[in-house]
């Protein structure tokens, strides 16, 4: 049975009139995707991995604060939790049923998940900014923080003394600082190097991959920002712990 196939028969060649693009597949999921408004969009059609014959779909985006969703949570009735079939007949009923339910509720409830929970998050524009200037913002907040050389746990500890003094302030008044600090606390879990930094287009952030030489990625901005919003300083602490055993068994 050619699962792909009958799901972009079905299902895809709506969605792409949507502005939808298929961007991934396998035996188990296919997903398609789009960006709107700066918010990266997925929608995928999922076998359960270990029965065969069931199948169901989620939503997701990555707008700050939301979870996945599936198509239970927009339906205003109740459904199971997955679909069962055993032929290819079957199958093509579940998805014609699929597609009826996505663009009944699926596509408004995307919507809605594209709105992010809360103001305090990192922004595509702002992961931007951070990209394209971590190294001079970090040249300034390490003179800033007065960051002796080599002694990058303090730098972080530092760091993490900053976003305690300032949990009382608004983000929107905090939000530069914040960005300052990113950099800062990248290059101090990467010793003070530029480390490997990447722009993840869909998504609209950025990322340094390989810290420190090992298989450890940081998301700078997201990481500061979530710690000074959840006022949890000990997620700062652990992450660079962890680039710590990672550089011993590399």
């Amino acid at each position: 049975m050619n699962h792909k196939k009958i799901v972009q028969e079905i299902l895809g060649k709506e969605l792409e009139k949507e502005g939808f693009s298929y961007a991934s597949g396998d035996t188990k999921s296919w997903c398609y995707e789009r960006t709107k408004n700066g918010v990266w969009q997925i929608i995928s059609v999922v076998r359960e991995r270990y029965c065969k014959g069931y199948i169901k779909m989620i939503f997701t985006t990555n707008a700050c604060g939301q979870k996945d969703r599936e198509l239970n949570d927009f339906v205003p009735e109740e459904l199971p939790e997955y679909w069962h079939y055993e032929t290819e007949e079957e199958l093509r009923q579940i998805m014609v049923q699929f597609k009826e339910w996505v663009f009944a509720y699926g596509m408004e409830g995307l919507e809605k998940m594209s709105q992010p929970t809360t103001e305090v998050h990192p922004k595509p524009e702002t992961n931007r900014y951070l990209y394209e200037h971590h190294k001079e913002l970090y040249e300034e907040y390490r003179q800033k923080m007065q960051i002796e050389d080599d002694n990058w746990e303090d730098a972080v500890r530092k760091i993490q003394k900053r976003i305690e003094e300032t949990w009382d302030r608004p983000f929107k008044e905090m939000e530069g600082e914040l960005i300052g600090l990113s950099a800062l606390y990248a290059y101090a879990l990467n010793e003070g190097k530029e480390g490997n930094w990447v722009w993840h287009e869909k998504a609209g952030n950025c990322m340094v991959v390989n810290v420190a030489g090992t298989i450890k990625t940081i998301f700078p901005l997201m990481n500061v920002i979530y710690a000074w919003g959840d006022k949890e300083l000990s997620s700062l602490t652990r992450q660079y712990k962890i680039v710590q055993i990672y550089r011993e068994y590399k």
